[in-house]
């Protein structure tokens, strides 16, 4: 029982709904066009980036446990699932747990290019680019958050690339789907905020072993600025863009407790910024910006349906 707590917590499950909801709207989309769902595709496509990502999720515990090991202000958003560094799994026990999701990965994936008609060459190219993005955030020899990309690469999967795999494994071709990247342009600044904000309890223990977050690299206070600006640009964002669904008309409501939120959002990040005190965890700040990316998913989702 020791082992299946470790394991379930090495998976990090809270993390899943965002990009479940962000593959939905991609699907319901394509849908949405053409009037056709393909349930197998869309069941062993969400299969294949639930995969990809515990994969990632699996290899950033390996790869990243002297950070883990050094960090005092981990939480349930910050610093890992802490299994390897507590010794409740062996680092080699997490990495056959890799390779048994990357073995499953493919799997999938082969099953999914076939069911994808037509192009399913494309799903393919698509889901390998997302496992080389996925495992390049910590594994060598990209190691993409050693050299100050992570931030960006994070919010870029989690909004274009996730987005695009559901449009693509239901229609196997991305043509026609432009007005459809564009929503995805507020759910990476949203994302990407929370990431920014992500790296500041963490500065410490990455700065100890050169890893090159923007919290590292610009300093704490100028990464909660970033991500202040950055919360705020995506609403304006999702006003902006009509395949959004803020400026719709019977959605345009949801722009008010949208604008809550994000007023909520700064307004912790700048009595944080006032504190003065910088290296501590900040979960409070962290619930209400993760909270906040599901906005810029749920509304352009219910926009898309048929």
């Amino acid at each position: 029982m020791r082992k299946l707590g470790a394991w379930i917590r090495i998976i990090r499950l809270q993390f899943y709904p965002m990009t479940f909801m962000a593959y939905c709207l991609g699907a319901v989309w394509a849908w949405r066009m053409d009037g056709v769902f393909h349930g197998p595709s869309f069941f062993w496509g969400y299969g294949v980036l639930f995969l990809m990502e515990l994969a990632t999720v699996i290899a950033n515990e390996c790869w990243d446990i002297e950070t883990d090991r050094a960090n005092r202000n981990f939480s349930a958003f910050t610093g890992g699932s802490r299994v390897l560094p507590e010794g409740l799994l062996s680092r080699r026990e997490a990495l056959a747990g890799l390779l048994s999701s990357l073995c499953l990965l493919a799997g999938a994936a082969g099953v999914l290019a076939l069911r994808v008609q037509p192009g399913g060459w494309r799903s393919g190219a698509a889901v390998l680019a997302g496992v080389v993005l996925g495992l390049g955030y910590t594994v060598p020899p990209l190691r993409l958050v050693y050299r100050g990309l992570g931030e960006a690469m994070v919010g870029f999967t989690h909004s274009f690339y996730v987005i695009l795999c559901g449009w693509l494994f239901q229609r196997g071709s991305l043509s026609g789907c432009g007005s459809l990247a564009a929503a995805g342009l507020p759910l990476f600044l949203a994302v990407t905020a929370s990431i920014c904000l992500a790296g500041i309890p963490d500065r410490t223990a990455d700065s100890s072993v050169d890893k090159r977050t923007l919290a590292v690299l610009l300093g704490s206070r100028r990464a909660a600025l970033l991500a202040s600006a950055l919360t705020a640009l995506a609403l304006a964002a999702g006003l902006a863009v009509p395949s959004s669904g803020f400026n719709s008309g019977s959605l345009s409501w949801l722009a008010w407790p949208a604008a809550c939120h994000g007023g909520l959002v700064l307004a912790l990040t700048g009595r944080f910024l006032a504190s003065g005190d910088y290296d501590r965890p900040i979960n409070p700040l962290m619930a209400a910006s993760l909270s906040y990316i599901l906005w810029f998913a749920a509304v352009p989702l219910a926009f898309a349906w048929p």
